[in-house]
């Protein structure tokens, strides 16, 4: 390689990694490939990827071990893909010979570098000037010291890189975002199975989801079969519409770029240097704007962790994924499971985990990195798999436990909190939220526990779980209620109007005090303290 190249991926070992013995050691992005596709190794952590970046850089290990196993007609269990050369070798082909696309660094600006088109002229429009990795990042900052600064090691801009060009959406005029998103204020969030304490695990099933369900996206005619552009950095983009690539020329699971970028070394270390765009680097965006290519819709953008409704893929709020939200991505049969979320054989045997897992965007800002965990038990992956219909049945059963717990909440437990406010109590919204938190944890472990069991008793046996969590809340609430002339009227009152709406809630087919009284200890609410004399 040319000394005017830097940050050479296939030789230099610029990406740190540990392992579970936690010895540290710097690899080259074919030694990181070959080492997550060996059963035998144990790489569980990236040393200098940020919480928000660990999905962007799981994507792009994965979707390019996809495409390369494909070219290749192996899978990811093939034991060539835990040979180093073997992936150098495959990534020099993928980018059709030019080892500078996988350069960091290339001064010959008009070969393409890593995530960096050629450039076709001087690049007198390349002009803005990103000096850290954090300003390159995807994460909105106002202030220095809303996150730390510095010029970064090689892996920083790397993974910096990496997910501003392929989860990074529309940012004004001349900063346009990537396809795989619904709209441009949307997000890339992603959802699936996974042993999430295991890297290489969860690599090697995400790649072998996707060869598994590559002839569902090619559905409809859209992106190519074979030999479809790989790498969108690899051919030059001036930022004009003419120089937008058409979806019947793209492999279905490419590697997208959204911004045009060029690296440079400086005296004091690489700095970054990006010019604006006036259209997207696909014409896929303005065809879903327009409504007609409705493929791009049935696809999922070609990307396989996004689940869809209504034929849109999802934009998760800001509120992340709370446990009602969970039940329509994991179990709603309305929405459209990605590949990542299809069950596979190898699923049966391992310690499987849904995820959800989203950076929000907002407009001009970020919302937050949301992210959540469910352990999905053998017995249940099993039901699933025997019984096509057993999803639906645990969305149902799944909806009923959201409604009596947001009835007890709202009829029952918040006019109880409330009436401790007059004597000085807790804010209601402190109690509800610990009521809330408490529902979140067992919710999903209560609902694996008792699939099987009748639907009426499994309805009336949650009840009394949540009524239990709510009498808690509410003997707390009650302790901080400050000795004045009102806190026993307000400490009875609101024992009142806790009993009085287990006994009468409109909101249910049968009241909460009913589901107590059947087959069921009584759990009262904590008497009283004595008064002080």
């Amino acid at each position: 390689m040319s000394d005017q190249c830097h940050g050479d991926l296939l030789h230099e070992a610029c990406i740190g990694v540990a392992n579970r013995a936690r010895t540290r050691e710097r690899l080259t992005l074919t030694a990181v490939l070959a080492r997550l596709s060996d059963p035998s190794t144990s790489t569980v952590a990236f040393t200098a990827v940020q919480a928000h970046q660990a999905h962007a850089w799981h994507a792009f290990l994965v979707q390019l071990a996809a495409m390369v196993c494909q070219r290749a007609g192996c899978d990811i269990a093939d034991p060539r893909c835990s040979t180093d050369d073997w992936w150098r070798e495959r990534l020099l082909a993928l980018a059709e010979g030019c080892a500078e696309a996988w350069c960091l660094v290339v001064e010959d600006h008009s070969k393409p570098a890593f995530m960096q088109v050629p450039i076709d002229g001087n690049g007198g429009e390349y002009k803005k000037i990103i000096a850290t990795p954090r300003e390159l990042d995807v994460v909105v900052t106002t202030k220095n010291h809303d996150a730390k600064t510095g010029r970064g090691l090689s892996d920083h801009w790397l993974f910096a890189l990496v997910t501003l060009q392929t989860q990074q959406g529309y940012l004004g005029v001349g900063n346009y975002g990537i396809f795989r998103m619904n709209g441009a204020a949307g997000n890339r969030f992603a959802v699936g199975f996974a042993d999430p304490g295991e890297l290489g695990a969860w690599f090697r099933r995400d790649v072998l989801a996707l060869t598994a369900k590559r002839a569902v996206t090619m559905d409809g005619g859209c992106f190519v079969e074979q030999g479809g552009l790989p790498l969108l950095w690899l051919l030059a983009w001036d930022g004009t519409s003419s120089a937008c690539l058409s979806h019947n020329t793209l492999d279905p699971w490419c590697i997208e770029i959204c911004r045009r970028l060029r690296f440079e070394q400086g005296p004091d270390g690489w700095f970054a240097k990006q010019a604006p765009s006036d259209a997207e680097r696909t014409l896929i965006a303005k065809a879903r704007k327009s409504g007609a290519q409705q493929w791009v819709i049935k696809s999922g953008f070609a990307d396989p962790w996004m689940a869809q409704a209504d034929a849109k893929a999802i934009t998760p709020s800001d509120q992340g994924f709370t446990v009602d939200k969970t039940v329509e991505y994991l179990l709603d049969p309305a929405t459209s499971v990605p590949p990542t979320q299809h069950l596979l054989a190898e699923d049966l045997g391992s310690d499987l985990h849904w995820y959800g897992r989203t950076l929000v965007r907002g407009q001009g800002k970020t919302n937050g990195w949301h992210e959540r965990l469910v352990p999905i038990p053998a017995n249940v992956r099993q039901h699933w798999r025997d019984k096509p219909e057993a999803r639906g049945v645990a969305a149902e059963r799944a909806r009923s436990q959201l409604e009596d717990s947001a009835a007890l909440r709202s009829k029952v437990l918040r006019p109880a909190l409330l009436a401790l406010i007059t004597a000085g109590g807790r804010d209601a919204q402190q109690g509800l939220a610990g009521f809330d938190q408490a529902v979140d944890a067992a919710f999903f472990a209560y609902l694996w526990d008792h699939l099987d069991d009748e639907k009426n008793a499994a309805s009336r046996s949650w009840r009394r779980v949540i009524i239990a969590m709510a009498k808690s809340t509410l003997a707390a609430a009650q302790k901080t209620v400050p000795d004045n002339v009102r806190r026993w009227r307000a400490l009875a009152d609101s024992t009142r109007r806790f009993d009085d709406g287990l006994k009468s809630n409109p909101s249910r087919s049968n009241s909460f005090a009913a589901s107590l009284r059947e087959n069921a200890p009584d759990h009262p609410v904590a008497p009283l303290p004595e008064p002080i004399h």
